[in-house]
Order: structure tokens, then C-alpha cells, then sequence
């Protein structure tokens, strides 16, 4: 697989903004489950606090906003950043769109009650992956959410994400389990629903 630098990668999605369309659309359904599924479940959710990294234009951070008292949602790219804000006050006015590098997270510890990374984590090499989870288990007080690709090699997925210069070909071998254990998650679970895996960390 061919990679990019945090650089490429944030000129590569400036480039990529508006075809996001696309994605969104292929998701939309998806993205609404997990938000129903998930999200509506927590015990008293409508007063908590949630942040969202890798937002890219607001996909999953729209859906999961109107559940939570607050959200603040980061990326690495301008353009992506740009759209989503555009978008902001005829959806939703609980959310605050900020610039964010997953490999330089400064929240500080225990500043909101849940993590997302939505279609964000597949971007790092392993060791960074487990990294990037661990500083996340750190911000959070109940814990990390990650959506992204279903975990079983996909050839469309492959080529897609060699385009991106990803690290697919490892994210579907790794062992989350193993994963959590390491960054001393307190439980995982791992589901399927719609066209993503849906991991969550509990602290």
C-alpha cells in the first residue's frame, strides 16, 4: 500500500472536499443507525459532552449532535472544516467546528464524557492507531467510539484506499481486542451496522 504524510493527506482532502457528497450520501443511512443504536442508549445523554476527531464535513458529527448537550468537532483540513461550518446553523447550533490533528491531540484529560473517530482511524500505521486510542481514552470520562470500515478485506475498499495512501491492509488485521487491552480500556465491543464496524472503547 502507498502512504501519505500528514501533509499529503491534508492537502489530498482540501482537494477531495467537494466530492464528499458522494460518501455522505453512500453513509447517510448508515451514520443515522449508529446515532439511533448507540447514541440514544447512553443514560442521560442530553447532558453530556462529545468530541468528534477526523469530522471531515460534519457526516457522523450532524447525526450524533442533536443527542448531546454539546459537540465539538476537529479536522485537519480547512476546506473540509469550511463546508461543515456552512452547514452548521440550519442543522444544528451545539456544535463548534474546529481545526484538529489526531497525531496532536491537546484536549486535556477527562474534558468530554465521549470520543468519535469516524472514517479516521484506518489513516494510521498500527502503533499510531493504539497511540492516537489511548490519548482518546485519556480525554474522555466514559469512552471512545470508532466507526469505520467493516474489518474484512474488501477489494473496492482497497483500491480506494490505496488511492487515499491509507493503512487499510493493516486495519483489517488488527486485533481491537488486544488493542484495548493495551490502552486498558475497562470493556470492547465490536458491531457491525449497516456498512461500518462500530467499535467502543468503555473507560
Amino acid at each position: 500500500m502507498r502512504r501519505r504524510s500528514v501533509k499529503s493527506m491534508q492537502r489530498f482532502y482540501n482537494r477531495l472536499y467537494p466530492f464528499y457528497g458522494i460518501i455522505e450520501k453512500s453513509l447517510d443511512a448508515t451514520f443515522e443507525r449508529i446515532a439511533a443504536e448507540c447514541i440514544a442508549t447512553i443514560p442521560e445523554v442530553r447532558r453530556k459532552s462529545a468530541l468528534e476527531y477526523a469530522c471531515g464535513t460534519g457526516l457522523l458529527t450532524f447525526k450524533i449532535a442533536p443527542y448531546f448537550n454539546s459537540v465539538v468537532a476537529r479536522d485537519l483540513s480547512q476546506k473540509m472544516l469550511a463546508s461543515a461550518r456552512r452547514r452548521t446553523g440550519t442543522i444544528s447550533a451545539n456544535i463548534q467546528f474546529l481545526q484538529g490533528n489526531l497525531l496532536e491531540i491537546d484536549e486535556a484529560f477527562e474534558t468530554y464524557d465521549w470520543v468519535f473517530v469516524a472514517c479516521g482511524l484506518h489513516l494510521f500505521a498500527p502503533e499510531q492507531g493504539t497511540a492516537i486510542l489511548s490519548r482518546l481514552l485519556g480525554v474522555s470520562r466514559e469512552g471512545v467510539v470508532i466507526v469505520d470500515h467493516i474489518r474484512r478485506w474488501n477489494p473496492v475498499s482497497a483500491l480506494i484506499e490505496w488511492i487515499e495512501g491509507s493503512h487499510y491492509d493493516t486495519f483489517v488485521k488488527t486485533n481491537f481486542r488486544e488493542v484495548a487491552e493495551c490502552i486498558r480500556a475497562r470493556a470492547f465491543e465490536e458491531q457491525l451496522i449497516g456498512k461500518c464496524s462500530v467499535m467502543i472503547f468503555r473507560k
